[in-house]
């Protein structure tokens, strides 16, 4: 089993990757849900473990993505600035000094 706390991360991957996940979310929390909610209503399906389910499901989405939302504002401030500098300092040196300093080189 690898030791997934030892792997260094592609910062800007990972950014890319929740601006892409958030995206979705809010596809699909405010298109796809809502149309699927209108049109239960619309053939007066009121079943609250259909309905009501849905709509919980949806809550939770919204919930994540701004959860989501936060670490992103939070990785695009003061850490992008530290991804930054280490990309300045040079891809191989970099990753040769950070493994050196986290006890992995």
């Amino acid at each position: 089993m690898t030791d997934q706390s030892a792997e260094i991360i592609d910062l800007p991957g990972a950014i890319a990757y929740l601006q892409a996940l958030t995206g979705n979310i809010s596809h699909t929390t405010d298109t796809e849900l809502e149309v699927l909610l209108a049109g239960l209503a619309q053939v007066e399906l009121n079943d609250d473990d259909v309905v009501g389910n849905i709509a919980a499901a949806r809550d939770g989405l919204t919930a994540a993505h701004g959860l989501f939302t936060l670490a992103l504002d939070r990785l695009l401030g003061e850490h992008q600035a530290v991804a930054e500098t280490v990309a300045a300092a040079g891809g191989a040196d970099a990753v040769a000094r950070d493994s050196a300093f986290y006890g992995q080189g």
